[in-house]
């Protein structure tokens, strides 16, 4: 099973090698499959932005704003074998934070982005259904195994080594 980040601002949508980290992490040790009803899991955080707003677009931050009341968003395409879940995130968005280098990737930000990443995950139960060939119970188990794990050291600098990443 493939996880897909994407984050979405106001007027752009993003991803990269640390969202991705970040879901490695999560996916780290995980059983070979959980079942083969979903093939891949997009997640879209939509996350208010450090970035000052151009002029002129300012109904589109307008249309972001109202557009978070309508989340989360939930959507299971059984023939594609595709999840999408949509969120609003906590985490603020900034530009820097994909360029190649740019703002640092905290240890907090890691931290957070895997919390959030893997709570907007557990979203899959509200549209697996029981004919479904998934095992929810043990992805979600996982998941809070992978969230766990971030409260030991050496368990986050075990990841960090094997992936040569640097916070």
């Amino acid at each position: 099973m493939k996880i897909v980040p994407f984050i979405i601002t106001f007027n752009s949508m993003s991803t990269g090698p640390r969202l991705n980290q970040c879901v490695d992490f999560l996916m780290t040790n995980a059983p070979p499959s959980f079942g083969n009803a979903i093939e891949q899991i997009d997640i879209y955080p939509r996350c208010q932005t450090k970035d000052n707003i151009p002029d002129g677009l300012e109904f589109l931050m307008d249309r972001f704003q109202k557009g978070l009341t309508t989340l989360p968003y939930i959507r299971f395409r059984r023939k594609l074998r595709l999840f999408e879940i949509s969120y609003e995130s906590r985490w603020v968005h900034s530009s820097e934070f994909f360029k190649e280098n740019g703002a640092e990737f905290s240890r907090s930000d890691f931290d957070a982005i895997c919390k959030e990443f893997a709570t907007s995950l557990t979203l899959v139960r509200r549209r697996i259904k029981k004919t479904d060939d998934f095992d929810v119970g043990s992805f979600e188990g996982h998941l809070l195994r992978r969230i766990d794990c971030l409260n030991e050291p050496i368990c986050v600098q075990s990841f960090w080594n094997t992936n040569k990443a640097e916070f």
